[in-house]
């Protein structure tokens, strides 16, 4: 019989991983987490990737892709923004059509 993956020690490692590419990228962080919230205030429904297509118009790429997931993962963990339960495909080929979740600014 095999043991069950630590569930807990995943989320972890996650957190960690998020706080080292913020801590890595701090100066693009804040200029992205800036932009971004300029931007949901101006749109009703969007992704991360939304986010993301928006920012790099304005601020650029980050140092490690990684980063988009990190400034998603601030905005959400901030209050800033949340899941409908909608999602969608993603538009980038990159992004290889995966499923994204669709956020909406949370009331203040």
């Amino acid at each position: 019989m095999s043991e069950q993956p630590d569930l807990f020690g995943g989320r972890s490692a996650r957190d960690e991983g998020i706080n080292s590419v913020s801590r890595h990228n701090e100066e693009w962080m804040a200029a992205a987490v800036a932009e971004a919230r300029s931007f949901i205030e101006s749109t009703r429904h969007f992704t991360g990737e939304d986010i993301r297509l928006h920012c790099v118009k304005v601020i650029g790429e980050p140092a490690h892709a990684n980063a988009w997931g990190a400034l998603t993962n601030k905005l959400v963990r901030s209050g800033w923004i949340r899941k409908t339960g909608m999602t969608q495909q993603m538009r980038l080929s990159s992004s290889h059509a995966r499923v994204n979740p669709i956020y909406e600014v949370v009331p203040t």
